[in-house]
């Protein structure tokens, strides 16, 4: 007589009162479950929102991140800003108005300004003299009803600091070089943002759907000799500036010249952001970078180390970024910010050339400074 498998074990049969019991416990359990896609606990799985939403598809083919300083166009000289010499802020913070946490190197004013120039409404233009593919215009915040369009009303903007620049598709490369200017903390470029424009008030080639970079216009710069007063200073010679790069030298005819006043400290800061860009015309002690849409193709072998010459120290904390190797990660995180310049160059993956051509000449500056044992300064040099 064939043995059942409990005999062959030395179990006894289960009771039908048993097996009752333990199937009521089975269901008692599965009822208390969470359900599958809800954490166990209120605490036990933390809702993480992104700092910034993941790239999805292009919406059309990368703009290349291209263009270069002209030789009327120099940096600026202004009086003290707020957002110029801020010392970098400790860890990170969430801040107002923004999805996740904004890096410590772009400040409060940093952030209300690119929102500003993201997304406020085009509410007046005009022409920049000698650009003409350049646009100064009036920005309000959406559904706000109190404007006009009338060139008193856009100088009462600009004045008030609600006004931007609108450049060429071409000059997106001014963006990155903002992010990279607060990334070294430099803290000498004007915000800027890329943007597709809509707005009926501007001409149909500012609102074919390509992303153009639009620079906030800074209402106190000291526009000297500029008479085209599009944030331009006066020009400025190679032999004039070699000259006021020597301890206590100054030529004569450079002595009263708008430029004389400018520290041995800020002209290092231009050296060091114009060769990462491969920028460079420049320019009373405090610059302002701009027109820093630099030359992202410019080969390696046919680096202009011209723009390092006189120099002999650099900002220290600036070098220490380059040194740290970790410049790439830091604009990548910067840049995240900027959802159409992200989306139009294709992410981490379309940018990621531009940050190492930018990384490499870093490590050749590094080598520069090291062969020529030049020195660092603290932000308390002027």
């Amino acid at each position: 007589m064939t043995q059942r498998p409990w005999r062959r074990t030395g179990l006894k049969p289960p009771a039908p009162v048993a097996l009752g019991v333990l199937l009521a416990l089975a269901l008692l359990a599965l009822a208390h479950l969470p359900p599958a896609h809800l954490p166990a606990s209120p605490d036990s799985s933390p809702r993480l929102l992104p700092a910034f939403p993941p790239p999805g598809t292009c919406r059309e083919a990368a703009v290349p991140l291209s263009g270069e300083r002209t030789l009327s166009q120099r940096p600026l000289i202004p009086p003290a800003h707020p957002w110029g010499d801020r010392p970098p802020s400790r860890g990170r913070r969430q801040r107002r108005g923004t999805a996740g946490d904004a890096p410590p190197w772009l400040s409060d004013d940093d952030l209300r300004k690119m929102q500003l120039l993201a997304g406020g409404q085009v509410v007046s233009k005009t022409r920049i003299p000698a650009h003409g593919q350049v646009l100064r215009v009036g920005l309000r915040a959406m559904g706000d009803t109190d404007w006009d369009s009338s060139p008193a009303s856009l100088e009462r903007d600009c004045q008030d600091g609600r006004c931007g620049l609108i450049k060429r598709p071409g000059d997106l490369y001014e963006v990155l070089a903002f992010h990279l200017d607060r990334v070294l903390g430099l803290n000498r470029s004007l915000p800027a943002v890329a943007r597709r424009f809509t707005s009926h008030l501007l001409p149909y080639s500012y609102t074919d759907g390509s992303p153009r970079p639009i620079i906030w216009w800074a209402p106190d710069l000291q526009h000297l000799e500029d008479a085209n007063n599009d944030q331009n200073s006066c020009a400025l010679g190679w032999l004039q500036y070699q000259e006021m790069l020597r301890p206590r030298g100054l030529m004569p005819e450079a002595r009263d010249g708008p430029c004389s006043s400018i520290s041995r400290g800020e002209w290092s800061r231009l050296a060091l952001f114009d060769f990462l860009l491969q920028v460079r015309r420049s320019a009373p002690s405090r610059l302002v970078f701009i027109d820093n849409a630099g030359r992202p193709q410019h080969p390696e072998e046919k680096l202009n180390f011209r723009l390092l010459q006189g120099i002999d120290s650099f900002p220290a904390a600036a070098v220490a970024t380059l040194r740290s190797g970790r410049l790439q990660s830091l604009m990548l995180e910067s840049l995240r910010l900027d959802r159409e310049l992200w989306e139009s160059q294709g992410g981490t993956e379309g940018l990621r050339p531009l940050l190492r051509t930018i990384d490499r000449r870093a490590r050749i500056l590094l080598r520069y400074i090291q062969e020529h044992n030049l020195t660092v300064f603290g932000d308390s040099l002027r």
